[in-house]
């Protein structure tokens, strides 16, 4: 519409027109526009509108509104359209506009576009968008399973695949609940409506495994870690136990290096199952005379050859193939050493001496009279030949052990007692005893009482001396 004006007086003489310009008069609204995508929908859907983006941004294009429009975004979470955003559609028909902040609850979206004639759209519901900034709280762990061994608390297993779980109202609900292994997810499951979760990793190689659950909420929000502690996954199999001799006796042993050490040894026999924990050297021992079995019913110990299976089970559960051998037992315990030394004598630091087991080791104790304990001399080693000795002169016993004892008194009379103990330390033979006299008094001299003549050319000489003398 080209617009002019003129002016007429009162006589009806018109003025030249003076032109107001071409006026576009436009009273139809522009189409509605379209909408692109919507970012960011954060959290484990992107498409549920959920999200803890506090802006967001609306795109369309290629004609996705009218050139030169404005498109307006609106909230309607206050009952009331509320301006958030606004952006010039490009040419093309392409636009971009990112809304101001908003707070976390629920917020009712639309967009228009408004033309340079004022005209506005129809709106184009963006749908409900729920903002939640808030991260959930950290979960509460109820077990882990399935820690093997011996030891169900020690979280070492041959278990490749741990589950964890937590019972009611130990997360939130709906959240998704993930275990993370030094940082990488390896599980994941939903929390249930009553708050409780289960979830299963996916298998774990052997070795040591930091392990952390976290919830994430629907809109992203994660919480912070719950830490389940270092798991360590062992599948090999310990070292099987090698036997060393018992030399007879109801032993069954294993020097240093010949079984895992931390390790369990089983010994059964006879329907009977003996277990003991292999040391830090690799030793163990099952004494059979002493030793409780763990299953089953002890056999009534006796000489002869028995059947023995023998294996081993490490911290995580892992055991040995049963290896069968025979025991032979000859003896049911240690025999007792003997005392040889002689029982009197006029030195007031002797040796004492005697015979033992060879590889045992003899304990020596010293009394008085009324069996008051001297000292004590223990770990006495026996020799290749079977002898053992303590010399009271050098010899320091146990107690006291301060040195050598002081000299025996002359007159006086002792008891002496000595036990012998295996080379595995495992038996102790019952105590042999005897008394030693200390005599330093020589004798009265002896008197003749036979003839002093005599025609005999062999003659028998007669008389008396201090009896026990020669």
């Amino acid at each position: 519409h080209p617009l002019s004006i003129t002016s007429t007086d009162a006589a009806g003489n018109q003025s030249q027109p003076t032109a107001v310009g071409t006026y576009s008069i436009d009273t139809i609204a522009p189409t509605a526009p379209s909408v692109g995508s919507v970012s960011q929908d954060t959290g484990v859907s992107a498409t549920d509108k959920i999200t803890s983006a506090t802006s967001l941004t609306i795109t369309g294009g290629p004609n996705a509104a009218e050139v030169g429009s404005i498109i307006n975004v609106y909230d309607t979470s206050s009952g009331t359209p509320v301006l958030v955003g606004t952006a010039t559609v490009l040419t093309g028909g392409y636009y971009t506009v990112t809304t101001s902040f908003l707070a976390d609850g629920s917020h009712p979206l639309y967009i228009t576009a408004t033309d340079t004639a004022g005209n506005e759209s129809m709106p184009t519901s963006l749908g409900t968008w729920n903002i939640d900034t808030v991260a959930p709280t950290a979960p509460f762990v109820g077990s882990v399973s399935q820690d093997t061994g011996t030891n169900t608390t020690d979280k070492i297993t041959s278990d490749t695949t741990l589950t964890i779980t937590g019972g009611p109202n130990s997360a939130e609900p709906g959240t998704t609940i993930t275990v993370y292994d030094n940082g990488s997810p390896v599980g994941t499951a939903v929390v249930a409506a009553d708050g409780s979760y289960s979830v299963t990793t996916s298998s774990l190689s052997d070795g040591i495994h930091p392990l952390s659950i976290r919830l994430t909420d629907a809109a992203g929000n994660q919480s912070l870690p719950t830490s389940i502690g270092n798991w360590t996954i062992d599948t090999f199999d310990p070292i099987q136990p090698t036997l060393t001799a018992n030399n007879g006796l109801p032993l069954v042993s294993g020097l240093a290096n010949s079984a895992e050490p931390g390790s369990t040894v089983s010994v059964v026999i006879g329907g009977a199952t003996y277990t003991t924990t292999v040391d830090s050297t690799g030793a163990w021992s099952v004494n059979l005379a002493t030793a409780i079995p763990t299953s089953g019913s002890a056999p009534a110990l006796a000489t002869g050859t028995f059947p023995i299976a023998v294996y081993s089970t490490d911290v995580a559960g892992n055991s040995t193939t049963p290896v069968v051998s025979n025991l032979v037992v000859t003896t049911i315990g240690q025999p007792a050493p003997s005392i040889t030394s002689n029982p009197s004598t006029s030195d007031t630091t002797p040796v004492i001496s005697g015979n033992s087991e060879i590889g045992s080791t003899v304990t020596l104790t010293l009394r008085d009279a009324n069996n008051n304990v001297i000292a004590t001399y223990s770990n006495v080693p026996t020799t290749s030949s079977g002898t053992w000795s303590v010399n009271l002169q050098t010899a320091i016993p146990d107690l006291p052990n301060t040195g050598p004892i002081a000299p025996l008194v002359n007159g006086n009379s002792y008891n002496l007692s000595a036990t012998a103990t295996d080379a595995s330390n495992q038996f102790t033979s019952v105590a042999v005893t005897q008394k030693l006299v200390i005599d330093t008094t020589a004798p009265n001299m002896p008197a003749i009482t036979s003839p002093i003549i005599t025609n005999d050319s062999t003659p028998l000489f007669t008389g008396t001396a201090e009896p026990g003398s020669m």
